[in-house]
């Protein structure tokens, strides 16, 4: 399935299957399998052992690939100073949702990191605290009105 899903996209897969609706849910076993399997070694494996598998280039991947990130298409956009005109802009709740925990997540972490190693007196941190909180308020503020726009989904937080 992998090599079918590397030459072609799920339409022509589904269009040439014999039972399309079999294999979707198939397939979406395994993807919850595999991800719960990734947690699980995520949760269990030593922090030395986890690095061949939770890299920066390979999270990276699957971010992009998730939050359907072209990075070939951005780095034209930076360049050419924010052309939006070319982009067909559509609300997409569901990736919005993702970015937006993923956002929160990872300020939480940059935030005890911050606190603990970086900065440990507390009233130092309080102008550097509100401002990532205030990111991450921003991004759910985004996220929820995507969903209020585009179309239903459940809200993570």
């Amino acid at each position: 399935m992998r090599k079918k899903f590397q030459e072609h996209d799920w339409l022509e897969i589904a269009r040439r299957d014999s039972n399309p609706n079999q294999t979707i849910l198939r397939l979406k076993r395994q993807a919850k399998r595999a991800i719960g399997d990734l947690a699980l070694l995520a949760r269990k494996l030593p922090n030395d052992n986890q690095k061949a598998i939770f890299n920066y280039a390979n999270i990276q991947e699957l971010v992009n690939s998730i939050l359907n990130v072209n990075t070939e298409t951005d780095a034209r956009v930076e360049e050419s100073i924010f052309n939006w005109s070319d982009i067909e802009i559509v609300p997409d709740a569901r990736r919005t949702e993702l970015a937006a925990l993923l956002v929160r997540r990872g300020t939480d972490f940059c935030i005890k990191e911050y606190q603990n190693v970086i900065q440990p007196n507390h009233i130092l941190n309080e102008p550097i605290l509100s401002q990532l909180l205030k990111s991450v308020d921003i991004c759910r503020g985004i996220s929820n009105e995507i969903t209020l726009k585009g179309g239903a989904s459940s809200l993570l937080f």
